[in-house]
């Protein structure tokens, strides 16, 4: 996805850190907690890969690892319409409407009492992935008036 010249300079200008399936996890979780120490916001796609059907798929643990560790404030997000816009394979977006459903901040010791999983990190990610799925189970043009 930044594999052109002016991709990697839209990463640089909007501090974009793109994190390759071939990057080692140890690397990519310590990147996540670099940017979360120094106060900044972190946006993080725990699927590790976009998906040709669009629908949300299981979350990675390396989400429940670096909420666990920094306990820092998570919200969740859903994006309808992203697999019509850039399915996998296209270089060039296309013009159809992208909705973005923004829930409420969760604090991840509440997410590890509620998720299931044999430790802290799966139990994290599995219930913050509920609540994406709760988000995206409302249809688009109501997600934008309900999620507010």
């Amino acid at each position: 996805m930044f594999g052109t010249p002016m991709a990697r300079l839209f990463s640089r200008m909007t501090h974009v850190v793109p994190v390759g399936p071939e990057r080692a996890a140890l690397s990519s979780l310590a990147t996540g907690a670099l940017v979360l120490r120094r106060g900044q916001t972190l946006i993080w796609f725990p699927e590790g890969g976009r998906w040709r059907t669009g629908e949300l798929q299981p979350f990675q643990p390396g989400i429940g690892v670096l909420l666990d560790h920094l306990e820092a404030p998570v919200v969740p997000v859903f994006i309808h319409g992203t697999a019509r816009a850039m399915p996998r394979g296209r270089v060039v977006p296309r013009a159809v409407p992208v909705t973005v459903v923004f829930g409420r901040p969760l604090d991840p010791r509440r997410l590890a009492a509620r998720g299931r999983g044999d430790d802290a990190a799966h139990r994290i990610a599995e219930a913050l992935h509920a609540a994406v799925a709760e988000l995206g189970r409302q249809p688009a043009r109501d997600a934008a008036r309900t999620a507010a």
